[in-house]
């Protein structure tokens, strides 16, 4: 049996009618071809949320892959029988990890080292402290402001990764974001 792994854009095309002719082929040859599908997918399906299609796509998911999800563990990939709405309900109650919030996260570090070292504080310390001027054309220019929003006058370091967390979480959370970017 071969196992075929399709790219979200393929799946999400599927469901047109002008590709019905493989929709049907590759669902009438389930037997002989085995999908699977990966926590890449749902991440792909969940920056469709609010959008009316975002079922379609998750039917069309759950249509050709049935419940063969292959996903990272550790060191390796394993596979695991979920089915993509069991999984697409588990995924949206996870509290996805927030750029904007680096100077936090750098600070839990400290709890995963033994002896009581604080790594995470030393260089969110070190972070803070190198200055990182930007020069007013930048700042002045639209693109640079959205790409780096809220930086003060005299930003460090990590007010720069923060600012840009931002940034990246804006493309993450608001489906049309990058469109007006």
């Amino acid at each position: 049996m071969k196992r075929i792994y399709l790219d979200w854009g393929i799946i999400s095309n599927l469901k047109k009618k002008e590709y019905a002719d493989l929709r049907f082929f590759f669902l009438s040859h389930k037997d002989r071809l085995f999908f699977v599908y990966s926590p890449a997918h749902l991440d792909d399906l969940m920056r469709s949320e609010g959008d009316p299609r975002l079922l379609e796509d998750l039917e069309m998911l759950t249509s050709l892959v049935d419940d063969h999800l292959l996903a990272f563990d550790k060191k390796e990939v394993k596979p695991y029988r979920v089915a993509p709405s069991r999984y697409y309900v588990d995924r949206r109650k996870e509290d996805p990890i927030k750029l904007a919030d680096y100077g936090n996260l750098l600070s839990s570090l400290d709890l995963s080292f033994p002896g009581g070292y604080k790594i995470g504080s030393k260089l969110k310390e070190v972070l803070q402290s190198l200055s990182f001027p930007i020069p007013k054309v930048a700042r002045s220019n639209k693109m640079w402001s959205s790409l780096l929003p809220d930086l003060s006058a005299n930003p460090s370091v990590l007010d720069i990764i923060q600012s840009a967390g931002l940034f990246v979480d804006k493309m993450q959370d608001e489906g049309n974001y990058y469109k007006n970017y």
